[in-house]
C-alpha cells in the first residue's frame, strides 16, 4: 500500500473493476486530491487518516534520505556513514511496520461465521458460545497487534526526535 499516491488507494476503480459504478465519485475526487497535493502539500484524503498518512510519509522520506545522503552527522554516536545509514534504515522500517497489516490467525475463521450467516455486519447478540469465543480470540490478537504496532511507532518517534536536526543531506 502506497498511501501517498492519490491514484493508487483503497478505492480506486481500477484496482476494484465490480466496484466501478460505487467508486465513480471517488475517482474524480483523486484529481482534486492531486492538485491538492501540488498546491498545498496535502489532501482532503490525508487528512481523514493523518496518522497513517504522516507515518508512510516519514517512512518512505527518510528511507529516500538513507539512500541518497552523501553526508552523516559524525559525532560519537554515527562515527561512519554506514552507522547513520543503518539507524535511518530502522526508523524507516519500524515506521512501515507500525502502519503495516499484522497476521491474525483467528481473521479467517472470525470472517467465515459471518460469511455463513450471510451478514455484511456484526451482531454480536445472536453469537453461539463457540462464535463468542472466535470473536473474543480475533479481537485479543488485533489489540495484541495494535499494542505491538504502537511500540514500534513510538519508539521511531522517539529516535526521529534524537536526530530531528540531523535530517539534512
Amino acid at each position: 500500500m502506497n498511501k501517498l499516491n492519490v491514484f493508487n488507494t483503497h478505492w480506486s476503480p481500477w484496482r476494484y473493476p465490480s466496484n466501478w459504478t460505487s467508486n465513480f465519485r471517488v475517482f474524480f475526487r483523486q484529481f482534486k486530491w492531486a492538485y491538492q497535493r501540488i498546491t498545498r502539500g496535502y489532501c482532503d484524503f490525508d487528512i481523514w487518516d493523518m496518522d497513517t498518512y504522516l507515518s508512510q510519509l516519514l517512512a518512505d522520506s527518510i528511507k529516500h534520505l538513507a539512500d541518497t545522503t552523501h553526508g552523516y552527522p559524525g559525532n560519537d554516536e554515527f562515527p561512519t556513514y554506514e552507522d547513520w545509514r543503518d539507524y535511518l534504515y530502522k526508523i524507516s522500517d519500524l515506521l512501515n511496520y507500525s502502519i503495516g497489516e499484522l497476521p491474525n490467525e483467528y481473521e479467517d475463521a472470525w470472517l467465515a461465521k459471518w460469511k455463513d450467516k450471510g451478514l455484511d455486519f456484526v451482531n454480536h447478540s445472536d453469537e453461539t458460545p463457540e462464535e463468542k469465543e472466535i470473536t473474543d480470540k480475533f479481537l485479543d490478537k488485533e489489540k495484541e497487534n495494535d499494542n505491538l504496532k504502537i511500540e514500534a511507532q513510538n519508539k521511531a518517534l522517539k529516535m526521529i526526535y534524537h536526530i530531528y536536526n540531523h535530517l539534512w543531506d
